[in-house]
């Protein structure tokens, strides 16, 4: 696993030797399907092209949990029966389109990412329904992502950033309630170039 991080790394700062350069790095939030996420980033911009890395966190919730607020005003959870984090390190890139029939200021593009996923599940319930003791698991897969979306500069330098993406995690074993935990995003980003 060493070797395949070392060589994305070595393959991103061969990439990043030609072309016109500019630096960008920020932080991330990400809306999941079954939860949230944070996360940064940096990269390089090479004319219409972008390359880097992300690192994401996402806190999963199971599908039947649900949480409000009780006649007291205490928080209540229903339903609660594993605590699922997921932690993916992505290389990534972005296709710039329409670069000379919009303004510079707006840049929509296509996104697409690949790299290695660790996911961790603690159960809340000690015994499942047919009385075997419930463990913590650690496990680790290939994942990737495809989406569009759409930078907007500020300052010429700062930036914001929203893109719907669909995350690709399938685990060979079960990570809580299910073995695939693929999904659609809506990712907000900011940032500045450097």
């Amino acid at each position: 696993m060493k070797k395949i991080i070392l060589f994305l790394i070595i393959l991103s700062s061969l990439l990043f030797a030609q072309g016109e350069k500019k630096n960008l790095g920020g932080f991330s939030f990400t809306m999941v399907e079954d939860g949230t996420g944070l996360g940064g980033f940096i990269g390089r911009e090479i004319n219409d092209y972008y390359l880097g890395t992300n690192l994401d966190f996402f806190i999963l919730r199971g599908t039947k949990e649900f949480t409000y607020y009780n006649y007291y005003g205490f928080l209540r959870t229903i339903n609660k029966k594993n605590s699922t984090y997921l932690f993916n390190l992505y290389i990534t890139g972005k296709k710039r389109f329409f670069k000379d029939s919009v303004s510079d200021d707006f840049r929509p593009y296509l996104f697409m990412a690949t790299g290695i996923v660790f996911g961790m599940n603690f159960p809340r319930i000690e015994y499942n329904i047919y009385n075997i003791p419930m463990r913590n698991k650690y496990l680790w897969t290939w994942g990737g992502s495809l989406g569009a979306g759409v930078d907007m500069l500020f300052e010429e330098i700062r930036f914001a950033a929203i893109r719907i993406e669909y995350n690709i995690m399938p685990f060979k074993e079960k990570l809580g309630e299910k073995s695939d935990c693929s999904m659609f995003c809506i990712r907000f980003e900011i940032g500045q170039k450097f």
